[in-house]
Order: C-alpha cells, then structure tokens, then sequence
C-alpha cells in the first residue's frame, strides 16, 4: 500500500514524462569531447615553441616552459584578462593555464619588467627551473619564444588588449615578441 496520495503520484508522473519529453526534445547540440583533438593541438603548441627555441628533441622541457609562461603571465593579469585569453586558448591550454589557479582580486603588481616576469616564470618551473630556465636571460628568451606562438593562436584584438593591461616595459616584450 503507497502511502502517497494519488494526486501526488498523478503529479511525479506528469513531472517525468515531461522531464523525457524535454530530454529527447530537439535543441542545441553539445559539442563533443574530442580528447584526441584536444592533445594534438596542445602538442602543435608545445612543437611550434620547441621550434622557436631550437629545442625539438626537449618536449618535456618545452612543456613545463610554457606552463610556467602562463602561469607566470596569469600572475600578472587581471582576473577579467585572464578570462579573455583563456577564451581563445586551445581546450589543453585552458586546463595548462587554470591548473593550481587561485585567482586573485588584483595582478601581482611586483612583475613589472621582464626580469620581474623571468623570475616568476623561473619560479613557477620550481625544481625544474635549474635545468629549464638556467638563467635569467634564457628565461627571457624562452618567454618570448612562448609569447610569439601564443600570439599565432589569438586574435589580434587579444594580443593588443593584454598588451594594454600590461606594464609599458613588460608590453613590449609581449609586443616585440
């Protein structure tokens, strides 16, 4: 014996034929998740920089370059600037830029020029910035290198708008890079 009312259960049948109904509805169609597209494009990335460094054969290498780049870069834009470049970022890109973000209300205002930026992209490498990034200028250069193919995969309404949120020094680099 049910110990609910039959309205009630006239009720839940109502509310799951609708529920199918809206289900098989015609409507907008997802995108699939195509994990194998995903990686290839992350790795062309990742290629397109081991080549602007002369570094084919280090991917690994180049990888945690870029990482610690956009970790680097998001350290210094604003949050709003974070969410414009992440909407034009290749799907492993997005997930590369976010993974351990904790997004703050102000950029850190401390990277100012490229050294400042050399230093925090040296730092987000951790152990591996001994090997990666051995000294200051290599970082520099790899951050270019980083910023130049980054620069090919945006639109150019992009590249000007986070140049503008940028530093006058740390904008160049971005711009000349």
């Amino acid at each position: 014996m049910s110990c609910v009312a039959p309205e009630a259960n006239r009720s839940l049948a109502a509310d799951a034929q609708s529920l199918r109904a809206r289900r098989s509805a015609p409507g907008p169609r997802l995108p699939t998740m195509n994990f194998e597209k995903y990686a290839a494009q992350g790795n062309e990335f990742v290629n397109e920089v081991a080549v602007e460094l002369r570094r084919a054969k280090e991917r690994d290498r180049v990888a945690r370059i870029v990482r610690a780049t956009l970790h680097g870069l998001r350290a210094r834009l604003t949050m709003d600037e974070s969410f414009q470049l992440l909407a034009q970022l290749p799907m492993v890109l997005k997930a590369v830029y976010v993974d351990g973000w904790r997004p703050l209300t102000q950029p850190d205002k401390h990277i100012k020029s490229p050294r400042a930026l050399a230093d925090e992209v040296m730092l987000a490498d951790g152990r591996n910035a001994a090997r990666d990034l051995p000294t200051v200028a290599e970082a520099e250069e790899a951050i270019s290198a980083v910023f130049r193919v980054l620069k090919r995969h945006i639109s150019s309404g992009e590249v000007a708008s986070l140049g503008h949120t940028l530093p006058r020094p740390l904008e160049r680099m971005w711009l000349d890079a």
